[in-house]
């Protein structure tokens, strides 16, 4: 099972001399799941089906304490997935984005994009609140 990604590729038709962006179908058949939690950042490489492949976080490459959340960290650990991701043979995944999209998980994805990953789409993935928030209470007439 695989899902396709949509590229636009320009392309140059000789006949006219004028450039065509035509549009191109790549299957991708993994997820990359970047989850930023209060003081650290995981980055998950599942099969479209849920299975997991691959996972890191700040912990596993070395960070300690607080300089697990550093945007320096998040390179590295965007590198180092980036590297693994491409020793299992995938060159394509499609990105979901979990909790504050700020300067740590830009270095992650700056850290994925420096280690030739083509990310064919991003999304980012809000949390669903159950019952929301607490209404007011009603207004004494």
């Amino acid at each position: 099972m695989s899902l396709f990604a949509v590229s636009r590729v320009s392309k140059v038709d000789n006949s006219t001399k004028k450039k065509k962006k035509k549009l191109y179908r790549f299957p991708v058949s993994v997820i990359c799941h970047i989850n930023k939690t209060h003081n650290n950042l995981f980055l998950t490489l599942t099969k479209l089906d849920g299975t997991v492949l691959l996972q890191l976080s700040g912990g596993k490459i070395g960070k300690k304490g607080p300089k697990r959340d550093t945007p320096n960290t998040a390179e590295l650990l965007g590198r180092r997935f980036g590297e693994l991701f491409h020793s299992m043979g995938y060159k394509r995944c499609i990105t979901k984005i979990n909790g504050s999209f700020d300067g740590f998980v830009r270095s992650a994805v700056r850290g994925l994009v420096s280690r030739r990953v083509r990310m064919m789409q991003i999304q980012h993935v809000k949390g669903v609140s159950h019952n929301g928030i607490r209404s007011r209470k009603q207004r004494h007439k």
